[in-house]
């Protein structure tokens, strides 16, 4: 269902290493009305979402910074069912087809309260690189994530650096996007 009038906030991130809580990003925001007529009508952008151009070219220049080696990271904001959920996948889809390993992951009001719920989501399809992790933190990795029985106290700096170091195993084969929907309950 197309809203009648549509705000939502693309806000990009040019590092994520800032250690300032709010770090200075570019924000867009467009407001989008759309009206249907008896004739075709507006179409959709190549994506097939319909009044998403600006957004989706601002989600596509992340990837294209991302994938030359920088560090990118977007943040998609807006109200409830104004279509933040159908641009994440649409960037998914088009990082997959670009030969992204995509990570799309959503969070669960549910399991907002079980500590690595989240990060259990985003690292299990990338057991296989656990291999290419040092020692100390793979195994502070396998027990925070319940692959291991936990043979030590748990070290959060380790699983840390082991989440680091499993997901730059991986990205050394190919780009890697996290895409996490409803971030709020991860």
């Amino acid at each position: 269902m197309v809203r009648p009038v549509s705000a939502i906030r693309v806000i990009v991130f040019p590092s994520i290493e800032h250690s300032n809580p709010r770090p200075a990003g570019r924000s867009i925001e467009k407001a989008y009305i759309c009206r249907m007529s008896g004739g075709a009508g507006p179409q959709p952008a190549s994506g097939g979402l319909l009044g998403r151009d600006t957004e989706l070219a601002e989600l596509a220049g992340v990837l294209a910074r991302a994938g030359s080696g920088r560090q990118s990271t977007a943040v998609i904001r807006g109200r409830a069912g104004y279509g933040k959920t159908a641009l994440l996948d649409e960037a998914v889809a088009r990082a997959r087809a670009d030969g992204w390993r995509c990570l799309p992951v959503t969070g669960v009001e549910s399991e907002s309260t079980l500590a690595g719920a989240g990060l259990l989501a985003t690292l299990t399809p990338l057991r296989e690189y656990i291999a290419a992790v040092p020692p100390a933190q793979q195994e502070a990795l396998e027990a925070a994530l319940g692959w291991r029985p936990a043979t030590t106290f748990g070290d959060r700096f380790l699983v840390s650096a082991a989440t680091l170091s499993l997901l730059s195993a991986a990205a050394f084969h190919r780009p890697v996007l996290i895409a996490v929907d409803d971030v709020q309950w991860i």
